[in-house]
């Protein structure tokens, strides 16, 4: 079983509305957008009152595309602030894993606070640059949860972790009884993938690039409007933005439920 968590169920009353009223059941936010817009945390409680399983993000990689060099220490200070009054609202939390900027000896030290002034372990963050397979292995040993991302490293289409590897990781993780969460893996075979959990904002394309979605049988298709017309008719060839959006949200909950194991098909 994998837990699917959408991103961006806050980013747009659309995308919240059709969210709740669909059955969803588990959502990935970030402190960044709540540190920016604080009325976001009265949502993510009322979302927590609905049953709905949330992780947090730090949102410390968008901090660094502002014009402005952050001030890394005071967001992670906030950051920390909130989980001690607000830690009962997420399942899990991760890590602000930017030792590119601030080096690993920093995020290291951030995270072992973060874990002893709450009481719970952030996910760490695995990246390429912390020492390949050995440092991997050596993390699934030493903390219960952690994760990799499935982003491009650069514009030539690297991974971080080729599509190959990604099986030999999970079983070191499932070896040493550790949760390992996909960032951004959604597009690959989850089915087959068996990760404990992972995220997406792809959900949401339907608003952003014109994007159908299609459930069959375990997986998600993408469609385009001409091809979405002709497998279901003209009559949806009238569809407005949110029509498409109720649409593309129904068929990624159906791949939540079949990724818990509640055999939609």
């Amino acid at each position: 079983m994998t837990k699917l968590y959408l991103a961006g169920v806050l980013s747009n009353p659309v995308h919240e509305k059709h969210f709740i009223e669909l059955g969803g059941k588990y959502a990935i936010m970030t402190y960044y957008k709540i540190w920016t817009k604080e009325t976001l945390h009265d949502k993510i409680n009322h979302l927590h009152n609905l049953g709905i399983d949330i992780i947090l993000d730090s949102g410390a990689h968008t901090l660094q595309k502002g014009k402005q060099t952050p001030n890394y220490e005071a967001f992670f200070e906030g950051y920390l602030d909130y989980l001690k009054k607000h830690h009962d609202l997420y399942t899990a939390f991760v890590e602000l894993d930017i030792e590119n900027i601030v080096g690993l000896r920093k995020v290291n030290a951030w995270s072992e606070r973060l874990a002893k002034e709450i009481g719970r372990e952030p996910i760490r963050v695995w990246h390429k640059h912390r020492g390949g397979i050995k440092s991997w292995e050596e993390m699934t040993q030493q903390y219960p949860y952690i994760g990799f991302s499935g982003f491009l490293i650069n514009t030539t289409g690297n991974m971080e972790l080729p599509p190959e590897r990604i099986p030999d990781f999970l079983a070191i993780a499932r070896q040493n009884g550790c949760k390992v969460h996909g960032f951004g893996f959604t597009g690959r075979s989850l089915g087959k993938m068996n990760f404990y959990s992972v995220d997406s904002s792809s959900w949401t394309a339907g608003s952003r690039y014109g994007a159908f979605f299609h459930f069959s049988q375990g997986r998600l298709y993408t469609l385009s409007r001409t091809n979405f017309v002709a497998k279901y008719g003209k009559a949806f060839n009238k569809l407005n933005y949110k029509e498409i959006q109720w649409w593309n949200t129904l068929q990624w909950i159906k791949m939540q439920k079949f990724l818990n194991g509640q055999g939609v098909t």
